[in-house]
């Protein structure tokens, strides 16, 4: 059963990670020029509303990302770049090397 329903992406209650069950934190839809891209779901150890403790939290989380129609891997990165410039600039050198890592969890899809 799904927790709730966004943009027509069910949602799932809880996710798996590390043998640990997290629970939904929370789902919401990005649009760019009035397409919707994706739908994302946040899920944590423990539930929480205050921004500042889920980033400073020393918890296992997880980030969904279930796209709604189809975005290269190139473009998925690149927007991923820009929103560390954007909101983190001043952790920018610490953070873009991270997107090796992105990059590798990034499935890829053949087309059908």
């Amino acid at each position: 059963a799904s927790a709730k329903e966004v943009a027509g992406v069910a949602i799932p209650d809880t996710a798996s990670l590390g043998g640990k069950t997290l629970a939904l934190n929370g789902a919401g839809l990005r649009s760019k020029l009035f397409v919707k891209v994706y739908v994302g779901a946040l899920y944590l150890e423990q539930r929480s509303s205050d921004p500042a403790a889920i980033v400073a939290a020393d918890a296992p989380w997880k980030v969904s990302m279930f796209f709604k129609r189809d975005v290269e891997k190139a473009k998925i990165l690149e927007a991923f770049k820009e929103g560390f410039e954007n909101n983190s600039r001043a952790d920018l050198a610490r953070l873009v090397p991270d997107l090796a890592r992105i990059d590798a969890a990034l499935a890829t899809r053949s087309p059908a």
